[in-house]
């Protein structure tokens, strides 16, 4: 069973990314489980372009799970990734509540308890890297259409 969210971001464009020259941010709620998924992309440095993405569960459910969140660094010349690692942030509800005040492009890893899954540094193509970050956010539809319907581009 999967929820697709009520609230979408605009598609993934590859070309838009490599181009990019200011933050591009988009986020899927879904008012069924009332969780909400944001993502960042931000340019940094001449040739990066960092991608962070958060997965909120609902103010409910903070004491039965973490907030799922990955953070990637992509080279514009070579159009891979050269560095990916995934997280669970734990919450408590006043710190819940904090982080629902603010956007993804805040430091919002810095606020609850965040404890690394893994770590993977070297050259990851965009085909890998997708597959990757969707795997991450299991039962995540809407991560789902937004990476994978460009692995056939």
């Amino acid at each position: 069973m999967f929820y697709s969210s009520t609230v979408f971001s605009k598609p993934l464009n590859w070309n838009d990314i490599i181009n990019l020259r200011n933050e591009d941010k988009g986020s899927f709620q879904n008012y069924q489980t009332n969780e909400l998924t944001e993502y960042l992309w931000k340019p940094r440095k001449e040739n990066e372009v960092v991608f962070t993405c958060e997965e909120l569960p609902s103010k409910e459910n903070i004491h039965l799970r973490g907030s799922r969140y990955f953070h990637a660094i992509f080279e514009k010349d070579t159009g891979k990734f050269k560095h990916c690692d995934g997280s669970i942030i734990i919450y408590d509800k006043k710190k819940f509540d904090k982080r629902s005040k603010l956007s993804i492009n805040n430091k919002v890893n810095d606020i609850g308890k965040e404890i690394k899954l893994f770590r993977v540094d070297g050259v990851i193509p965009k085909e890998q890297f997708m597959p990757l970050v969707t795997s991450y956010f299991y039962w995540n539809y809407d991560l789902l259409c937004y990476f994978c319907k460009n692995l056939v581009k």
